[in-house]
């Protein structure tokens, strides 16, 4: 038979599916290890240093 045959990659524990075919994979790692992240006061302090140097704050 030259039909597609089921994946042949061992299924994750706790998992009915494979990790190639929706097992493992929670996403981007939170906070700091994830390289996007900024601490939250950061952006706060540098809009307020802008607002006093164009004097609009």
């Amino acid at each position: 038979m030259w039909g597609p045959t089921p994946c042949q990659c061992p299924t994750i524990r706790g998992r009915g599916r494979c990790r190639l075919h929706g097992g493992r994979s929670p996403g981007a790692p939170s906070g700091s290890g994830n390289g996007n992240y900024v601490e939250p006061g950061d952006s706060t302090e540098w809009w307020n240093r802008l607002k006093a140097a164009m004097g609009t704050a």
